[in-house]
């Protein structure tokens, strides 16, 4: 099993549902428990959550949240899918 969080990053580029995906490196199956705590992440930053969205945090770090999996990556690819 892999923990993951958020830590104190913030959001600095948001796209909406299935306007953008992430070249990703590795992907994470999600718990229950880890999908709320990606809309509770995304909504604290301002941002409406759904089940295909992107966003790149302060660190870089770029994810794709989509079907109860997160990919993650270095760049994301802006067009809808």
């Amino acid at each position: 099993m892999i923990n993951f969080g958020f830590g104190v990053t913030t959001i600095v580029e948001f796209y909406s549902y299935r306007s953008a995906k992430v070249n990703w490196s590795f992907s994470i199956e999600l718990s229950q428990q880890d999908v709320d705590e990606i809309h509770e992440y995304i909504e604290d930053n301002g941002y409406k959550s759904d089940n295909h969205i992107c966003w790149k945090d302060s660190n870089g770090i770029c994810c794709w949240y989509m079907d109860r999996t997160l990919y993650i990556g270095t760049e994301i690819i802006k067009k809808n899918y």
